[in-house]
């Protein structure tokens, strides 16, 4: 939106005239760099974004003391979100590019400037995903979700669902959202592990344990399902999740070659290294986007590739603004890509993940968290 009053309805679903100080306050500074300051984007940023603006009010003489601290205690300011009935397809897949081109091109080229955007999502796999989310977590109480689907060969994001109801939520947790990975980032060590040449076939115990962590306490993991102990196969341990197997395997490999590859493979996110990794116990958390870029890295043969959501951006006459030119490296190396695939197939086809299974070859990791 752009004008006062549109960005007072976009925003708040009321006219102008009718929005209180905190609501002005937080529409002027917008302003400067919408995808930047958004409340549907950026909430945290455009509430500083907002109080900076009372303070400057306070000291113009705008306002009273008193007036900007009761209107910067309001907390954060609550927005309409889209109006019932609007029909906006991947509407978080649209904040993003918006927010992209907003940062390389200026607010006033983007709502101003006729831009004419060409993207790279798919209509029909959004619509599924959309679909997907929308059929499973229907209830109320139900947790948010987050969808990313990449072509791992191009990079190109073909579907984004970054929330359960955008209306809602504007938070776009495929993007924006950090979270614990789990044990879907147990493929990090496995990939660390084949590396360093340690064999799939290798044996380890897979019994609860409590292991030695050099300059730490000691580190209690649970072991396989079922109360089985003994010895069992890294291939079939990643089948499984066994954490036991995992915490010791990280411990072999280095937590910190671990994060160097997670790396590699398209992690953004600056991982503090500790064993933990292993089982997904990450201080930082890491994006859905990020995730299915570094699982593509895989699929691409060992090849990272940048995931991208904007193909060509042209001006009003014509000319070429943006062109696409995603970024790619040799990350893996392609026999131990293929056999990570590999093992990662069984997950679905044997292991945690059998309620994946999609009728034809696919693999994958599952992974849980909690608070």
């Amino acid at each position: 939106a752009y004008g006062v009053e549109a960005a007072s309805q976009c925003y708040f679903g009321k006219s102008a005239t009718k929005l209180t100080l905190p609501e002005s306050a937080m529409i002027a500074g917008v302003l400067r760099s919408p995808g930047n300051y958004s409340p549907y984007l950026e909430p945290e940023a455009a509430k500083q974004r907002r109080d900076l603006v009372l303070q400057l009010m306070a000291e113009q003489g705008f306002i009273t003391q008193e007036e900007r601290t009761a209107a910067a205690a309001a907390g954060p300011v609550k927005t309409v979100g889209l109006k019932s009935g609007r029909d906006v397809q991947a509407p978080y897949f649209i904040e993003y590019v918006k927010a992209l081109i907003t940062t390389q091109q200026g607010a006033d080229a983007v709502y101003r400037g006729g831009l004419t955007v060409r993207t790279t999502l798919d209509a029909k796999m959004q619509k599924a995903a959309e679909q997907a989310i929308a059929g499973t977590l229907n209830r109320d109480g139900d947790p948010s979700a987050a969808l990313v689907a990449l072509d791992a060969k191009t990079g190109e994001i073909l579907a984004m669902v970054g929330g359960r109801d955008f209306t809602s939520q504007q938070f776009n947790v495929a993007v924006q959202g950090r979270r614990q990975p789990g044990s879907a980032f147990k493929p990090f060590v496995l990939v660390t592990a084949l590396e360093q040449g340690i064999s799939p076939e290798a044996p380890f115990a897979c019994g609860p344990m409590t292991l030695k962590v050099p300059g730490s306490p000691d580190w209690s993991v649970t072991g396989a399902s079922g109360g089985r102990t003994g010895t069992m196969r890294l291939r079939e341990a990643t089948e499984d999740s066994v954490n036991s197997v995992f915490a010791q395997l990280v411990l072999k490999v280095g937590a910190d070659k671990t994060v160097a590859v997670a790396d590699e493979m398209g992690i953004q996110t600056s991982i503090t290294p500790n064993p933990a990794i292993a089982l997904g116990g990450l201080e930082e958390g890491v994006s859905p986007l990020e995730m299915a870029a570094a699982y593509g890295t895989l699929a691409n043969g060992g090849t990272a590739i940048s995931p991208f959501g904007i193909r060509q951006v042209t001006g009003e006459s014509g000319d070429e603004l943006v062109v696409a030119k995603p970024a790619s490296a040799a990350a893996v190396d392609p026999a131990v890509a293929y056999l990570a695939t590999d093992i990662l197939r069984g997950v679905i086809s044997k292991g945690t993940g059998t309620a994946a299974a999609i009728g034809r070859p696919a693999a994958g990791k599952t992974g849980t968290t909690q608070e």
